[in-house]
């Protein structure tokens, strides 16, 4: 079931994302240290600005499962899927519904991302495609609205 994140949530949203950085993403110890540390500051922001984001969360009973976080309703700043429920459609849903929210709100005509390597071909297969504007070790990657 997909929801909006709350701010009591949140403790339990960083345990999840450290949870999925460590265990699924493709990148050394010092890359994923700094990844930690940019996710944080975004949570930050979104406890401060939340009438400006998209903070979704997929809950299996009382278990958040998935989240998405799309700042200014342009910039994807995270999605994490618990392992043991990856490949269940739970990311795309929450892609999905991310992007119904944001439609129409953004100040952009796409919403963008930097992905990690090994989440690349995942965001083709709805439609992203790759830019050049993301810092190393990630790839840009936008979701050009239609009209």
């Amino acid at each position: 079931m997909i929801g909006t994140v709350s701010i009591a949530e949140l403790q339990e949203v960083a345990g999840l994302i450290r949870r999925v950085v460590m265990q699924s993403v493709d990148a050394n110890d010092q890359e994923k240290a700094a990844f930690l540390e940019n996710i944080q500051k975004n949570l930050v922001w979104c406890q401060d600005h939340a009438q400006l984001a998209v903070h979704l969360k997929f809950s299996a009973g009382a278990a958040i499962v998935g989240v998405v976080l799309v700042k200014n309703y342009w910039n994807l700043c995270h999605l994490f899927v618990e392992p043991s429920w990856q490949r269940r459609g739970i990311g795309t849903s929450l892609i999905h519904e991310a992007i119904a929210q944001c439609r129409g709100k953004a100040s952009q005509s796409a919403i963008r991302l930097n992905s990690s390597r090994n989440a690349v071909s995942f965001y083709e297969a709805l439609g992203f495609v790759r830019i050049q504007d993301a810092p190393a070790p990630y790839t840009g990657m936008q979701f050009e609205y239609v009209l």
